[in-house]
């Protein structure tokens, strides 16, 4: 994907990118990937529309960090907007292993040392929650800053809202009347000329 971005960007025949963005599991690390490709190509003068396939709780915040910065954003009318944090599920097979008489041995330095504990561990220790909590703040905080800057910092606020009252606060450049994409798309190409990115 950011191979054809980059590509795009360098093809005098492509005026702009129309994304049909959807959200949902996009890692943190994917999404700064593609938001920086994504600036990249507007750097050359050429536009980006993003048209936010998920809505409700199926948003993500990575996701809906990636097409931020687009020239507009749009949103389903009838949509909600809910891009609203982040969470980190651990497994813990120390009582798993216990139960087939199996031990795990692992030498740790320090409290916070924490990658044997999902195998010698049945729960979160005080340092394992702490690391684990500390990580999903630094990266929500980060992408609630990065959002306002992209949005002119129209992009924070509360969550869920509905599609007209998104708009309203500006945190989406435009609403698809009807509930359909075909009008954000139509805006975007001018006729002809978009290349559509997914």
């Amino acid at each position: 994907m950011l191979t054809r971005i980059d590509e795009a960007r360098q093809d005098d025949r492509v005026r702009g990118i129309f994304v049909r963005a959807n959200t949902g599991g996009m890692a943190p690390a994917q999404a700064e990937e593609i938001r920086a490709a994504l600036q990249a190509f507007q750097a050359s003068g050429k536009f980006v529309i993003a048209h936010l396939q998920n809505d409700g709780v199926r948003m993500s915040m990575p996701g809906y960090m990636a097409v931020a910065d687009a020239d507009e954003v749009w949103l389903q009318a009838a949509s909600e907007f809910m891009p609203m944090g982040l969470s980190a599920e651990v497994m813990f097979f120390g009582n798993t292993l216990r139960r087939f008489h199996a031990q795990a041995q692992f030498e740790t330095r320090e409290e916070y040392k924490t990658a044997a504990h999902t195998l010698t561990q049945t729960g979160f220790t005080p340092a394992h929650r702490e690391s684990t909590e500390s990580l999903l703040n630094g990266l929500y905080d980060n992408m609630i800053n990065t959002i306002s800057a992209d949005r002119g910092d129209r992009g924070g606020g509360t969550a869920p809202r509905g599609g007209k009252h998104a708009l309203y606060r500006g945190g989406s450049g435009a609403l698809a009347p009807g509930g359909s994409a075909w009008p954000a798309r139509r805006c975007a190409s001018g006729g002809a000329g978009a290349r559509r990115g997914r």
